[in-house]
């Protein structure tokens, strides 16, 4: 469900284009770090960088040669949040629980943005540097916005994990 709702945020009414080659604003990685933290790194990685990206890689239409870094890696690497799980939902301090949360969402961030660059780089042929500034360009104000969104989501997300608690292997 998690995935779908990610789909959904993802369609191109609901978020804003940045340049020719792709890259997008939106609120796309906020249903996928709730999945990455609720289900753990390797089911989030699964879902996110497996059922997620293959998805999104046929909608968006850029051909497969882009599902590597961009979708499987790029994406997947918002898994890496699945690895606080247990901070973040078990804290007995809810500013250590908020403080896990951010450095998760933090990771989550950069990991995208590494593998969106390295992709930038080895498909399109950008130099390091314009390559970082473009990826930079959409996935920081992405990640301001998903950051801020998860903080004000942080005390309902605690109270559906309490209601309705998932076990997972990591």
């Amino acid at each position: 469900m998690l995935v779908a709702l990610a789909i959904v945020l993802d369609l191109p009414f609901l978020k804003f284009r940045i340049g020719q080659n792709g890259g997008s604003i939106s609120f796309t990685m906020v249903p996928l770090f709730i999945l990455a933290i609720r289900r753990g790194p390797i089911k989030g990685f699964i879902g996110i960088g497996i059922v997620y990206g293959i998805i999104t890689c046929g909608i968006d239409g850029w051909g497969i040669q882009t599902f590597p870094f961009d979708y499987l890696l790029g994406y997947g690497s918002i898994a890496i949040a699945g690895f606080f799980k247990k901070p973040i939902l078990e804290s007995k301090s809810t500013w250590k629980g908020i403080l896990f949360l951010i450095i998760a969402l933090i990771l989550g961030c950069v990991g995208r943005l590494v593998f969106a660059t390295i992709s930038s780089i080895v498909l399109y042929e950008y130099a390091l540097v314009p390559a970082l500034i473009y990826n930079i360009s959409y996935i920081g104000p992405s990640a301001g916005f998903v950051i801020a969104l998860m903080l004000i989501l942080y005390k309902p997300f605690l109270l559906v994990n309490y209601r309705f608690p998932t076990k997972s292997i990591c």
